[in-house]
């Protein structure tokens, strides 16, 4: 019997993220075990069940702060003492850690899922001294690299010293997310924009950007919780925004708010694949994203769903959806189409490939 064991910084990312992977390989007949933080009390309840073990490690995101120590030997306890087959890792911090317990000889497959490099085009001098030595280090000490887009691919593929993958990201829940039915009926355009309230993502530049269209109605609700939360509760206050913008906190439950979405807006600075984009597309709804690698890959601009560069431009782009929902609906159809590459369905038969059990 096959034994996985699958490491993150956070209980949410797996709960989030890899519900299709842990099926496929339960299906398989594997043993599957969790390390990470639990975190689940605040993430309403979102839940994660059927893995057979979960070890409750403290980590921390930040991989060089000296509570990392403990989680290290933590997680070197786990491994050592259960005899895995395949340990694959998640999320920066837990992966750097994970692929320093056994560097230089181990009997175990280790496989690391980047969701997103922190070195990539356009990101900071700092990052790129920091990050990429890291990474191109660590790679020698893993077997297999799995990037979800083609930017961090080729620069894997090209730079590291291990096996490199490609994969459709993690996986639209196609039994929890659903094509819309019917055509929205909305008088005021619904305008959604999801993420942790940070600095990323950006929910800041989005709302400046609204206080620029003065003469179009819409609601815009804000699904995340995160530390920029009381600095958009201000500006909401300071713009009279109150009548117009809703704070949802997190949600577990966007495949309902998705249904009366009629725009998604993503203005994040980074993105690996994002998942919030891929789901409103699957579901049919118009995306108007900033431009970054991960959604350059999902939107053919102009075609199903508009990229920004400029506040102006996205001033321009929302205003012009926001007027259009012949336009929106066109967008919606063309993005619900190229979402059916990224489904659970498809991306569970590239993870068969990979784990080849």
């Amino acid at each position: 019997m096959t034994k996985v064991l699958i490491v993150a910084s956070v209980l949410s990312h797996v709960a989030q993220f890899h519900k299709p992977l842990i099926a496929m390989l339960k299906d398989k007949g594997c043993v599957v075990d969790v390390v990470a933080r639990d975190n689940l009390k605040d993430k309403d309840q979102l839940q994660l069940e059927n893995i057979d073990h979960f070890f409750n490690v403290d980590f921390s995101r930040n991989p060089f702060t000296l509570k990392n120590v403990k989680a290290y030997f933590e997680l070197k306890k786990i491994i050592d003492e259960n005899s895995y087959n395949i340990v694959h890792c998640n999320t920066p911090a837990a992966s750097v850690l994970t692929r320093l317990v056994h560097p230089l000889k181990r009997c175990y497959r280790l496989i690391y899922t980047a969701h997103g490099f922190h070195f990539y085009k356009g990101a900071s001098k700092k990052n790129w001294l920091i990050y990429y030595p890291i990474e191109k280090i660590l790679s020698k000490f893993t077997d297999d690299i799995v990037t979800i887009n083609k930017e961090d691919y080729a620069c894997a593929v090209n730079k590291f010293y291990c096996n490199v993958h490609y994969i459709n990201g993690v996986g639209i829940h196609t039994k929890r997310f659903h094509p819309k039915k019917e055509e929205s009926k909305n008088l005021i355009p619904q305008i959604l924009c999801v993420g942790e309230l940070n600095d990323n993502k950006n929910q800041l530049f989005l709302l400046e950007a609204l206080t620029k269209i003065k003469e179009t109605r819409y609601q815009l609700q804000l699904a995340g919780n995160g530390p920029n939360r009381e600095k958009i509760e201000q500006f909401i206050k300071e713009h009279r925004m109150e009548n117009s913008v809703n704070l949802l906190g997190y949600r577990s439950d966007l495949e309902l708010i998705l249904k009366d979405t009629d725009i998604l807006v993503s203005v994040s600075k980074r993105e690996g694949l994002p998942m919030n984009v891929l789901e409103a597309m699957y579901v049919g709804v118009a995306i108007l994203c900033s431009d970054n690698r991960g959604h350059r890959d999902l939107i053919d601009n102009g075609v199903n769903g508009f990229i920004t560069y400029t506040m102006d431009d996205l001033v321009d782009k929302l205003n012009w959806l926001m007027k259009d929902k012949g336009l929106r609906e066109q967008l919606a159809k063309n993005a619900h189409t190229k979402a059916l590459l990224y489904t659970d369905v498809e991306v569970v038969k590239q993870l068969e490939k990979l784990y080849n059990i």
